[in-house]
């Protein structure tokens, strides 16, 4: 069974006559955004259009599935930048094409990502059009959403319904605007920090229970000089600052799949730093550290998802385990929190000795120390 907001993305971008007006001769270049399964984005690429997917896993796997289909429209996983506008006649629209976040801080954060692709650079004659067609379910749908799309698009309106979806498209890109991330002070384990969050990252700029667990069960048993730490999933930041601050020797890489994500966790150490950090704290935007050099890391952190959508799916944070353990040297640990209901242990058995750190009536924290003969 297709999907029924991917369906209606598709058909309101080729058949809605506001949003066919919007977009002229048809679209320059096209940027997907929370493509669940990848099929929004390569029935994209019959537009003839590079397009850009905004999810490092999701990008790696549609450069391969173009191929397979045999179209040589380029695929990328960066966020296009403004001042790259594709060069030649072509002069239409960017067309951004979205599952719509069930939040209103992750409609913002999208509002003004689309908006921004349109706006004038020294690299630019002129501002371009930016079509934005966003979709999700009714039941997730408000009003305010389209009060928060008008604040950055001079025209907003929403098409029919179809399959219980709906789609909301917004055109003509307001002035860019500074926005100031969401931060909050929070002490976490004998650290001062300054959380801040950007879009649709995991808890805004709240601590989550679970990783306080995590950082208290660190505090007390952690490893004494870790040289290489790795914060995989980082969130909000809050698991990246706290070892920055606790671990001064070392280098800390902290890396998520969200662009999200990256910006709260860049914006949570500038926060909760008085001086230079980049020097040994790096922030990168990957798919499970795929871009890391495996057996490098002397501690890995995780606090991994457990839900798709609405429903629990522990299949990520399986596949977040295996990368974790992938960068761990021998004698290296893992040390991972979850629901305790979920049943992780048995799969980190395999890899070395798991011991259960700390446990809640709702989470539990392990340490797994890697034995690459298990």
């Amino acid at each position: 069974m297709t999907n029924p907001i991917t369906d209606l993305l598709l058909s309101t971008a080729r058949h809605d006559p506001a949003t066919l007006a919007a977009m002229g001769d048809g679209p320059s270049r096209l940027v997907v955004v929370d493509d669940p399964d990848g099929s929004l984005a390569l029935a994209a690429t019959q537009w003839g259009v590079p397009v850009h997917v905004r999810c490092a896993s999701r990008a790696a796997a549609l450069a391969v599935q173009a191929a397979v289909a045999g179209t040589d429209i380029p695929v990328t996983g960066e966020w296009p930048d403004p001042a790259e506008h594709r060069k030649g006649s072509a002069s239409g629209p960017t067309l951004v094409l979205a599952h719509l976040p069930k939040s209103l801080r992750g409609v913002e954060s999208l509002a003004h990502a689309a908006a921004d692709l349109g706006q004038q650079t020294p690299k630019t004659s002129a501002p371009q059009d930016v079509v934005l067609v966003g979709g999700a379910r009714l039941k997730y749908m408000t009003p305010t959403m389209n009060e928060v799309l008008m604040q950055r698009f001079e025209h907003v309106h929403a098409t029919r319904a179809q399959r219980k979806s709906r789609c909301l498209v917004a055109s003509g890109p307001r002035p860019h605007v500074d926005r100031t991330p969401i931060q909050n002070p929070v002490h976490a384990e004998g650290v001062d920090l300054t959380l801040c969050a950007v879009g649709d990252v995991f808890n805004g700029a709240e601590a989550d229970h679970g990783s306080l667990l995590l950082l208290d069960a660190l505090a007390d048993h952690g490893p004494d000089t870790p040289q290489l730490i790795h914060d995989l999933g980082c969130g909000n930041g809050l698991l990246t600052a706290w070892l920055a601050h606790r671990f001064p020797e070392a280098h800390i890489v902290a890396s998520d799949d969200s662009r999200d994500a990256v910006a709260s966790t860049r914006a949570t150490l500038t926060a909760s730093f008085t001086g230079p950090h980049e020097d040994r704290v790096q922030v990168s935007w990957q798919d499970r550290a795929s871009d890391e050099p495996p057996a490098s890391t002397d501690l890995v952190v995780l606090n991994p998802p457990f839900h798709r959508g609405g429903a629990i799916d522990t299949d990520l944070s399986t596949k977040l385990i295996d990368a974790g353990v992938r960068l761990l040297r021998p004698g290296g640990q893992l040390w991972v929190v979850y629901n305790s209901h979920l049943r992780h242990r048995r799969h980190l058995e395999q890899y070395g000795r798991v011991e259960q750190m700390a446990r809640d009536p709702r989470f539990t924290v392990v340490r797994m120390t890697y034995d690459r003969w298990s």
